[in-house]
């Protein structure tokens, strides 16, 4: 069952074409690679799926419903969730009151309760950081909890980021860049737990780091000055000489 159909989505910034009528589907389940090179096209698509930007032209169907005129917060309550390439941490929460931010749109309290620190509101609370002391666990940084998080460094930044939009409860995740910093025992950790997040969630993954790309997808979409140039698996991307000649350069991919 396809959870997300871009067809024929179309961008420009004044006259410079910047996505030329790129179509996409994913499958529910899917672990599926978005790669390209620097100014393919990657993070200004990843804008469009979730609202930040609109699109000129073409259609995006989300979980069968055209989400086209959505704004970014309906798109999040539908389950359409991203992280971004630079990790944004609240430098002045901790690490618990920055993962309990991403629960915030599932809040049932009204305003008044909030002040008034009624019963219900005090639940939901509750509720609110048990999960999200759930998810540190999970994610491994049940240990850095209280921790301000502008003293983290990049790695739990980025352990943090999926965090906290996990406790938005993705249907779809769209992850930009999430090894980008990383040491190498940093990202074997991350792809075991992104492996553990899919066995739930759909994920739309950008990475320039092809041996994690490699590992991790079973299909992978390929992205050249806006177009859409390839589709296919790790080792049918691997051998694509479109693929080749406008991306990875020959010998590129080690696995």
């Amino acid at each position: 069952m396809a959870i997300l159909e871009a067809a024929g989505v179309s961008k420009s910034f004044g006259g410079l074409m910047v996505l030329r009528g790129v179509s996409l589907t994913l499958h529910e389940g899917e672990l599926r690679g978005l790669i390209g090179p620097n100014g393919a096209g990657k993070t200004t698509f990843f804008n469009i799926l979730t609202g930040v930007l609109s699109a000129d032209s073409g259609r995006i169907n989300f979980d069968g419903q055209d989400i086209g005129s959505y704004p970014i917060h309906q798109r999040a309550r539908r389950g359409l969730i991203r992280t971004f390439q630079i990790p944004q941490p609240f430098s002045g929460m901790t690490v618990l009151e920055s993962t309990m931010t991403g629960t915030h749109m599932y809040y049932r309290a009204e305003v008044w309760s909030s002040v008034l620190r009624t019963r219900k509101e005090r639940e939901e609370e509750e509720e609110a950081r048990a999960k999200a002391k759930e998810i540190l666990r999970f994610v491994g940084l049940a240990d850095r909890e209280n921790a301000l998080c502008a003293n983290l460094p990049v790695g739990e930044q980025r352990l943090l980021e999926l965090a906290r939009a996990l406790a938005a409860q993705p249907r779809l995740l769209l992850l930009d860049e999430p090894t980008a910093g990383l040491r190498a025992s940093e990202k074997e950790a991350l792809k075991e737990v992104l492996l553990e997040v899919n066995k739930k969630t759909t994920i739309l993954l950008v990475e320039h780091d092809m041996r994690v790309v490699m590992s991790l997808c079973s299909r992978i979409s390929v992205l050249s000055y806006g177009e859409l140039i390839a589709e296919g698996t790790p080792e049918e991307i691997q051998r694509d000489p479109k693929v080749i000649q406008a991306y990875l350069g020959e010998g590129a991919i080690a696995t």
